[in-house]
């Protein structure tokens, strides 16, 4: 937690555009799956590190969607791999969830710092064995849904997230710093406080 610590950063499984053309491949079912699925946390879940200071849209954001959920790893053996990039690791692509054995390799932390500190976009790290910290939901907060008119994007916003998600904690960025979502009103959080509150 150092390494993140130091750059505030969250491991964040977001919700992404599937190929497949399943209602419950697309928000918000693909996170709620990733939430209560056990298979989830022994398998692995694709990720990407995320900073209150990154570029959240344009060409090359620093995210691959904009909600999503915040792990925490239990030990340095939960990171599988990492890389710099979109790692094109095999994936369910309704879950997310990493498919087949993934035998683990021990990672430096030199190597998962260069990750964060070399991205030209998103990275990519396989996390398994976690705890669940909250949801991260980022501005534009455009997520991919499901509906009876179709597959399409769409905007959401901090306060349909939170009905969605209602047993998780709401995070957000704002001003270069993380704030939560707190009796319907959004107010700033230190970083620290984000495993303070999920211990509560």
């Amino acid at each position: 937690r150092s390494l993140l610590g130091s750059r505030e950063g969250l491991i964040v499984h977001f919700s992404t555009s599937p190929s497949m053309h399943r209602e419950d491949a697309y928000y918000p079912h693909d996170l709620q799956t990733a939430l209560t699925n056990p298979c989830c946390r022994t398998k692995g879940l694709s990720c990407s590190v995320v900073t209150p200071h990154d570029i959240f849209d344009g060409d090359s954001p620093f995210v691959p969607g904009y909600v999503g959920i915040i792990l925490d790893p239990r030990s340095r053996r939960s990171i599988v791999s990492c890389s710099t990039h979109d790692g094109g690791d095999s994936r369910n692509l309704q879950t997310g969830m990493v498919e087949g054995e993934l035998e683990h390799v021990d990672i430096s932390a030199d190597l998962l710092c260069e990750t964060i500190d070399r991205r030209t976009g998103y990275n990519n790290w396989l996390v398994k064995d976690f705890a669940i910290l909250g949801i991260l939901a980022l501005p534009p907060f455009e997520v991919v849904k499901s509906c009876s008119l179709g597959i399409g994007t769409t905007h959401t916003n901090i306060h349909q997230i939170a009905q969605e998600f209602p047993h998780s904690a709401i995070y957000s960025v704002r001003d270069n710093q993380y704030c939560r979502l707190h009796e319907g009103k959004i107010e700033q959080v230190a970083y620290n406080e984000i495993w303070t509150l999920a211990q509560a």
